[in-house]
């Protein structure tokens, strides 16, 4: 069983939200705090930071619609080569279990 040592409550506009976390999560997320910042900030600061790199790649191919099509088609070849080493894993797999 679970158990939890830290509660958190952030008044906003009327809203209230209640995070539950583990200790070890707190323990991760205090490491991460600056001075003069709330949890909520840290959160907000890394969720920025997370979506921030993944964003620069939106619309890499807007103006390459030939490197869209060549991406695609990789993507798919990759795609079929994991389901087929993965079904080769299950059909080993199932022929040792008898």
């Amino acid at each position: 069983m679970q158990t939890f040592k830290y509660m958190f409550k952030r008044t906003c506009s009327m809203v209230v939200k209640t995070l539950t976390i583990k200790e070890k999560a707190y323990d991760a997320l205090y490491g991460l705090k600056r001075e003069n910042e709330s949890f909520s900030d840290v959160i907000l600061r890394l969720s920025e930071e997370k979506i921030g790199k993944t964003a620069q790649f939106f619309g890499v191919f807007k103006h390459d619609p030939e490197g869209m099509k060549k991406m695609r088609e990789r993507i798919c070849i990759h795609r079929a080569k994991i389901d087929a080493e993965s079904a080769e894993r299950i059909r080993k797999i199932r022929q040792r279990l008898g």
